[in-house]
Parts: structure tokens; C-alpha cells; sequence
């Protein structure tokens, strides 16, 4: 017999998503979240180290599937295509859950701090995907450039995708995005 709950894990988010959305992030704690969870605070810290792990408890999780969709694009691939196919794995990983991702938004632009995080875990995304076109041999200054708008490209679709109650789907809206920069550039 298990010690505690095998969903847990889902009720403690479940929780701390409707107690964040409620009464702000900050002034909710890991002792509420479990309490709304129906588990010992000793039972939230088991599962996340901090209540912001709530929300970007995945974050390693879906660098590795930026990483994953680098190393699988061809060697050859231009760097559109490259955006391509790291825009359909977090596509892939994001759509299932738009719930989840529209409240996630809202809870982490009401808190500067949070905000400051996911901007700098999206700094960290476009480094990788920058590195990533040096390899392929793009000189560094426009690897740089053209990685950080695609990842400030996808930030604001996924912004617009979160929180819009329209049925268009996050990589129809970031390909559309993509498209519109280029020419707008041009």
C-alpha cells in the first residue's frame, strides 16, 4: 500500500492552479495547496521542491524535447525548418493540455517574478536553438537573431493561443506567425 495518493501529483496542481487563480500566486501557500489537495503539506514537497515548480516543474522536460527536435532535423535543414519542427513538438506537447496552459499564462503574467522566470526559460530556449544553427554553420550574430525572434514569435502566439477561445491550433498560429515575419522583414 502506497503511502500517499497515486494522483497526488494531478491533485496538487489541480489545487494550486484554482488557489492561484483565486487569490494571486503569493499569497498562497504549499500548506493551502495541500490542504485543497487533501494531502500533507510533507506530501506537496515531495513532488515539487517550491510552489513555483507548480508551474515550471516541466521546464526540463520540454527542453529536452527542443533539444530532441534540433538533433532530429536534418543537417542540411534550413533555419525555418528547424523552427518547424521544434514548433510542432511543443505544439504536440502543449495542445492536449490548453486549459491547463491558458490558466498557467494568466497565473504567471499576474506576478512579475514568475513573468521574469518564463522570460528567462525562453532566453535559455533560443541560446540552445542558436548553438544549435552555429552548429549547422549560421555565424553567430544572425543564429542569435533569428533564434530569438522565432522563440519571441512563439511566446506571443502561445500567449494569443492561451488565452483566445477560438479552436485554431498552436502550430497553425505559430507557422501563420513565422510566415508573416519573414515577409514582413523582406
Amino acid at each position: 500500500m502506497t503511502r500517499w495518493p497515486t494522483d497526488a501529483a494531478e491533485r496538487l496542481r489541480a489545487a494550486a492552479f484554482e488557489l492561484f487563480e483565486a487569490d494571486g500566486f503569493a499569497d498562497v501557500t504549499a500548506q493551502q495547496i495541500a490542504d485543497r489537495a487533501g494531502v500533507s503539506e510533507r506530501t506537496f514537497f515531495r513532488y515539487f521542491a517550491t510552489k513555483e515548480e507548480v508551474l515550471f516543474g516541466d521546464g526540463e522536460a520540454i527542453l529536452a524535447e527542443i533539444v530532441s527536435a534540433l538533433h532530429s532535423s536534418p543537417a542540411d535543414a534550413r533555419p525555418r525548418q528547424v523552427f518547424d519542427a521544434v514548433a510542432l513538438r511543443l505544439a504536440a506537447l502543449f495542445e492536449p493540455e490548453r486549459a491547463f496552459h491558458r490558466t498557467r499564462n494568466a497565473v504567471i503574467h499576474a506576478d512579475a517574478s514568475l513573468h521574469e522566470r518564463d522570460l528567462w526559460k525562453q532566453e535559455v530556449w533560443a541560446n540552445v536553438i542558436a548553438n544549435a544553427l552555429i552548429d549547422r554553420g549560421l555565424p553567430p550574430t544572425r543564429a542569435s537573431v533569428v533564434s530569438s525572434a522565432a522563440v519571441t514569435s512563439f511566446r506571443i502566439v502561445y500567449a494569443s493561443w492561451s488565452t483566445d477561445r477560438s479552436r485554431t491550433r498552436l502550430l497553425a498560429r505559430f507557422s501563420l506567425a513565422i510566415a508573416e515575419l519573414r515577409d514582413d522583414l523582406l
